[in-house]
Parts: structure tokens; sequence; C-alpha cells
């Protein structure tokens, strides 16, 4: 058994689509903060969370007492609540392999690291961390940390943007390595 993620939000997201990371346009990077202070002003609402599937994704970093308490999905899935699920645990060590892809030029998933397991170091939205600084991965809440201790767990890039690739690519670093 083997799990392949394409660009999936494993951390969540905090950030609008097409809005890039590290932008050179200061007119751009406030814009895209508006839009960002925007959305934590709904993200949490019941109504939306109920209804659209994106704001299920929203991880506010600034305010983590609010996602937990108040995210529908991503903190359940990631086990980042005071109660763990083990079975969240046990169903991921059955893995054979878990590969993550990231794309180089991801313009869908803010921060791109998220890809990864990687999120933002605590309290702040601007210093990113990867997985292995992370708290999921250090007290292992889902079973990420055994994975990579036992070579199962797999980073992979690609060049292009969200779910952009190549057959080749596909067939190659997928197919032939973990499906076969």
């Amino acid at each position: 058994k083997n799990l392949i993620t394409l660009g999936g939000q494993h951390q969540g997201v905090f950030g609008m689509p097409r809005c890039p990371e590290d932008s050179k346009s200061k007119t751009l990077d406030a814009l895209c903060d508006m839009m960002r202070d925007m959305l934590n002003i709904g993200a949490y609402v019941k109504f939306v969370q109920d209804r659209l599937v994106q704001a299920e994704y929203w991880h506010d970093p600034l305010d983590e007492k609010k996602y937990l308490s108040d995210c529908i999905f991503m903190p359940d899935i990631n086990n980042e609540g005071p109660n763990k699920n083990q079975t969240y645990k046990a169903n991921m060590l059955k893995l054979q392999n878990f590969a993550m892809i990231m794309f180089e030029n991801d313009t869908m998933v803010t921060p791109r690291f998220s890809e990864w397991f990687g999120w933002y170091r605590p309290g702040q939205d601007k210093e990113l961390i990867p997985l292995q600084e992370t708290a999921i991965y250090k007290e292992d809440w889902i079973g990420l940390k055994e994975l990579d201790q036992t070579n199962r767990l797999h980073f992979m890039e690609t060049p292009g943007n969200h779910l952009q690739f190549t057959k080749e690519y596909f067939i190659e670093n997928v197919i032939n390595k973990f499906l076969k």
C-alpha cells in the first residue's frame, strides 16, 4: 500500500491562490495580505466551514487556538487536538511508502512548503520550518516520523504549477517507483 499526494495541503493553507509567496511587488503583496486578512474574518465561521471546503484547509498560524477550536477538518485529520486518534497513526503506518510531491511553481497552495508538511515557526507567519521541526513530526501524531525513520516517507519535487506535471514525470517518478 502506497500513498501519493500531489500538491496536497497537509498543514493547511494561509494565503490566497495565485498570490506569490515572495512577490517583488509591494502593491501585490499588500493586496494579497488584505485578502488574507479578510479570509481570517470569515474562514472559521461555522456557516462557512460547513459549506466551503477551502475554508476547512484554512490554518491561521497567528491564531492557533481559533484554528484548533473552529476549523472542522485540518486539526482533526492532522491529529492536532488534545485527544489523539491512534487509528490515524496506525493506518498511516500500514503504508509501504508515503510520497509527497511539491510543485516548484505552485501558486495555489500557500505556503507551498505545506505540501511536504512544512509550516510556519509557531506564533508568526514569515519563517517556514521543515516537517522535521514541527510538532506533528516531533511528537509523531500521525506516524510521519516513524515513516521517515524507516525510509518510507519520500519528498519529491517537480517543475510546474499546481498539479501540472508531464505524463513522463508521472510514469517515471510515481508509477514506476511506487505503483508497480
